[in-house]
């Protein structure tokens, strides 16, 4: 089409129509079209599940190839929004699944005015599949010539499957699959970028497997019944790898081409031996590696025979994964990932891990640790000599000048000895453990590496600030002297610059009084922490510190005053008024006059004490209201004349 003279003119018709049995792989094929063909070829999708309105808008404005699914093809054809006349080429993707019952009567209503008999030229046609039955060929007659060509990239007499793929079949009762599918997903699909597609014969039983307490938390269910935009954010998130697995039906098995499957799992034998094929074929795509799982039950052993013969695969028979086969996984995987956490994360556990630690001791009667090995993971291990010793020591606090580090060294006898370095020095120890120092010892990193693991944190912990939850920012409380009190904002720069220099105070956010005013709070970016560490020093009652907890504060003048106006709840009636002019409710706190324009109620009222002051306020209906008040205290303004007064418009 791009060779050919075509003209891209507003309001052309499509050229090309290209019909697929789901509405992912018609977005799927759109997608590639679109990325290889010149920028004046419009390529257009279209299925069911999203609004008409763009697709419609699409059409009007010209489209040169349409993609799209039977059935809103079909919606549109009727609608007479798509012309097919000037149609020269038609493909059929997944031509098997086209034709038969389930398609063909549309396939047949959408294809039947471009192969009318007599017709001078007709449109070329192509189709595509994987696996093509006799019987699609004879159907297919009506749309292709006697002389079409039949290219196959398979081999018929031998396995119609790729060689990357390894075929398993495991035996297992229907009411023990959920947990043992979660097995298996632990056991061959590991890495942290390999996925797995489990394939259901219902969405029923997709959706009991995802709900299943067996299976990960990052597995999501994909079926005909979840709405269409939620189905293409799961494809994407799936094949972006946020999702490790999807539970679907066969609604996924044809054509979808999603990177670094490793695992295809299918809960039992398909009905049939081309589905079979459809299914493995989503792993092992372009010459990597890939494993298919099958399981059955006794009486779907003839089944499973029948896709043997069907497909000319031999199924290896396994068995379910066993404890020693998880931990091993487990195992592997933990290793990997501690090597990747950066040390600015699992640090942060040290303290936690250290607490641990002692409190296992202490509910042990020993101090001996098992060194790992299989061969004597059932021997009692005595403790030596010095061990009790240690275990009789009096508890202290830790030493920053002692640097003690763990050797476990086998004797003959079984026992595990605890070795000081020869740098260390002579430290008292608590009753579960020689005394920990700063330094961190192997046993002590693989512990905080498995708090990380556990909480989830395998990142750089992203610090917030506990006064606005903001990332990269920390809160401090500046707690002023019981004599001083924090009458404004300007005294926490006035008391912090005696000590930190402008370039940290200048970038000081979200300044706030704390409860009665006796200090503050505020953020300031993490790059400052070290130069206030370095250089502030507390004295007099003036306590610089991070924020741990965050203390009462005082409102804010905003809080206090909504868009110019405080509003109360007067007793009895209030003192909003009915349709007309405010009036003076029983109990309210404005003055004895108050007068209200507009069609409505006002939203509220300036206060103060007797007469005088004027102020306004915008009513429920946009009408305005005035208050007349003349404060006894003083004016609203904060002038020291008395006779002053303010006018809020």
């Amino acid at each position: 089409m791009q060779s050919e003279n075509v003209s891209f003119e507003r309001g052309r018709t499509p050229r090309a129509l290209i019909l697929a049995p789901t509405r992912e792989l018609a977005n799927q094929i759109s997608t590639v079209i679109d990325s290889i063909s010149c920028d004046k070829l419009s390529v257009l999708a279209v299925y069911g599940g999203v609004p008409y309105q763009a697709q419609t808008r699409a059409l009007k404005n010209g489209v040169d190839v349409v993609v799209g699914a039977p059935g809103r093809v079909i919606d549109l054809l009727e609608s007479q929004k798509l012309n097919l006349q000037s149609v020269r080429l038609i493909v059929l993707d997944e031509v098997d699944r086209m034709l038969d019952m389930g398609f063909s009567a549309d396939v047949e209503k959408i294809l039947s005015s471009l192969y009318e008999e007599g017709k001078s030229s007709k449109p070329q046609t192509l189709l595509f599949s994987a696996t093509l039955p006799s019987w699609v060929s004879q159907i297919a007659g009506k749309y292709v010539s006697k002389t079409a060509h039949r290219v196959t990239l398979v081999n018929e007499k031998e396995s119609r499957t790729v060689d990357t793929v390894k075929h398993l079949a495991l035996l297992c009762p229907p009411h023990e699959r959920a947990a043992t599918i979660a097995d298996v997903i632990r056991v061959y699909s590991h890495g942290p970028s390999s996925r797995c597609i489990v394939f259901c014969e219902r969405k029923k039983d997709a959706d009991e497997l995802a709900s299943h307490s067996a299976m990960a938390a990052d597995c999501h269910v994909f079926h005909g019944d979840i709405p269409q935009d939620k189905r293409e954010l799961v494809l994407q998130k799936f094949r972006e790898g946020k999702y490790k697995t999807l539970i679907t039906t066969n609604v996924a098995a044809r054509g979808l081409d999603i990177p670094d499957v490793e695992l295809v799992i299918q809960c039992a034998p398909p009905s049939s031996a081309e589905d079979y094929i459809h299914r493995s074929g989503r792993t092992g795509r372009a010459g990597r590696n890939g494993i298919s799982v099958c399981f059955y039950s006794m009486r779907q052993r003839q089944q499973l025979n029948y896709i043997e013969n069907g497909t000319g695969i031999h199924f290896r028979r396994i068995s379910a994964p066993s404890p020693t086969d998880i931990v091993e996984v487990w195992t592997r995987e933990l290793s990997e990932s501690f090597a990747k956490l950066p040390e600015s994360t699992w640090s942060v556990f040290l303290p936690a891990a250290r607490n641990i630690v002692r409190a296992l001791k202490s509910n042990t009667e020993g101090t001996s640790w098992p060194d790992g090995d299989e061969s004597r993971a059932d021997e009692d291990v005595k403790p030596s000599k010095k061990s009790k010793k240690l275990k009789k020591s009096k508890q202290e606090d830790f030493q920053t000048d002692t640097s003690i580090s763990f050797v476990e060294e086998r004797e003959e006898d079984g026992d595990m000895k605890l070795k000081k370095s020869k740098k260390s020095k002579k430290s008292n120890c608590d009753d579960s453990q020689t005394e920990l120092s700063t330094s961190v010892t192997e046993c002590e990193r693989a512990l905080c590496c498995a708090l990380a693991r556990i909480s989830g944190k395998t990142k750089a912990i992203e610090s917030r600030s506990m006064l606005t939850a903001q990332a990269g920012l920390t809160a401090y409380k500046l707690t002023v002297p019981p004599h001083v009190t924090a009458h404004r904002k300007g005294l926490a720069y006035s008391l912090l610059n005696q000590q930190l220099s402008p370039e940290v105070t200048e970038n000081i956010k979200n300044l706030a009084f704390i409860k009665d005013r006796t200090g503050f709070v505020f953020d300031l970016p993490d790059v400052h922490n070290a130069a206030i560490e370095e250089n502030w020093q507390n004295h007099d009652g003036l306590i610089l510190e991070k924020l741990n907890e965050l203390p009462e504060l005082e409102p804010e003048a905003d809080e206090l005053n909504n868009g110019g106006s405080w509003r109360f709840s007067g007793g009895g009636r209030g003192f909003r008024g009915a349709r007309g002019g405010g009036w003076r409710g029983r109990n309210n706190f404005g003055g004895p006059r108050r007068f209200g324009s507009g069609n409505g109620g006002p939203r509220g009222f300036g206060f103060g004490r007797g007469r005088g002051g004027f102020s306004r306020d915008q009513n429920e209906r946009g009408g305005t209201e005035f208050g007349v008040k003349r404060s006894l205290n003083g004016p609203l303004d904060g002038s020291s004349n008395p006779k002053s007064r303010r006018l809020d418009l």
